[in-house]
């Protein structure tokens, strides 16, 4: 295991593997050897060439399978100041699986979807990835874009069909070390289409802002259109008289294209009095559109939290 000059980590995995970080389209390339070497390997699609030296391989035509994933969102993703002047980060990791018998190092697109926007021609930037490594970009937003707030990242990988392995965590930094939360890429698996709903557990809220928990709720619009989607919240608790108080929230909005938004400390408008936990759910209303949908529990002691991602089920009859 090796960690390359450009911050990648590096894991050999058989004798012919060559290992590259990136920067730009610049390789640096570690032999087996020990040798370091700078080689230029440039993205491409069909019918173009792809490696260095004796592993040059080139792609005849497009991997398809109905089998995997075609589309890849870490939907909560930051580089900000957060409450008590707590800088938060996200780092990401990248890996792609062995879709082929080829060893061609594999092209993948980053795309910057900025939160609570509209995103019609989002930012880009385009990577290699070898079939032998993991590519590692800490703080990715200010490191990658040079962007600071909070966004949704979109990975595309060859010919969108390629099988990539993504992984986040966004953290803080603290006195005693860094805490944060594990998150995975939400993919074509996780869409909620008309035809299924959500559902998020473990939600909670508690009226103190120094102790229990609190809850966030994020949605993603992976469509280049705008989409229409219901959010409901059911929400049970005990009020002082020791008595079973049950609350219904429901939030219908709309999505513009590739656009994300997070509803913070989501049940807070119904919590005035009594601490709530539940679940959330939700589903798309626009023929033809899907939403990703996740929540966050935050530990309002700690600032440690957890990612929820929704579950996808068959719909008979959306709640009212």
């Amino acid at each position: 295991m090796r960690l390359s000059e450009r911050g990648c980590l590096v894991l050999i995995f058989f004798a012919c593997a060559v290992m590259t970080s990136q920067s730009a389209h610049a390789q640096t390339v570690i032999g087996l050897d020990g040798n370091t070497t700078r080689k230029s390997i440039q993205p491409g699609r069909e019918g173009q060439l792809f490696g260095q030296g004796d592993h040059l391989v080139q792609i005849d035509e497009a991997v398809s399978s109905s089998d995997y994933p075609t589309k890849f969102f870490v939907p909560a993703v930051a580089n900000l100041t957060g409450f008590g002047g707590t800088k938060w980060q996200t780092d990401i990791e990248v890996s792609v699986s062995l879709l082929t018998d080829g060893l061609y190092p594999v092209p993948f697109t980053m795309v910057l979807l900025p939160r609570g926007q509209d995103n019609p021609s989002p930012q880009e930037k385009t990577f290699i990835v070898n079939h032998s490594e993991i590519l590692r970009f800490e703080n990715v937003l200010g490191s990658v874009f040079g962007f600071e707030g909070a966004a949704t990242l979109q990975f595309k990988g060859l010919n969108n069909v390629e099988q990539l392995v993504i992984s986040a965590r966004t953290y803080a930094e603290g006195p005693s070390g860094s805490y944060g939360m594990y998150m995975p890429a939400l993919t074509s698996r996780d869409e909620i289409g008309t035809d299924k709903f959500g559902r998020m557990m473990q939600i909670k809220q508690s009226v103190s802002d120094t102790t229990g928990f609190r809850t966030n709720v994020g949605l993603v619009n992976p469509n280049p259109f705008p989409v229409d989607f219901i959010l409901r919240l059911e929400l049970y608790g005990q009020n002082e008289n020791d008595e079973e108080v049950r609350s219904i929230v429901v939030i219908t909005s709309t999505l513009g294209p590739l656009m994300s938004v997070q509803f913070d400390k989501v049940v807070s408008q119904s919590c005035n009095e009594v601490d709530f936990t539940g679940m959330a759910e939700v589903i798309c209303t626009t023929e033809g559109g899907s939403v990703f949908a996740y929540a966050t529990p935050i530990d309002n002691g700690t600032g440690d939290g957890f990612f929820v991602p929704a579950t996808v089920l068959d719909i008979f009859r959306f709640p009212q």
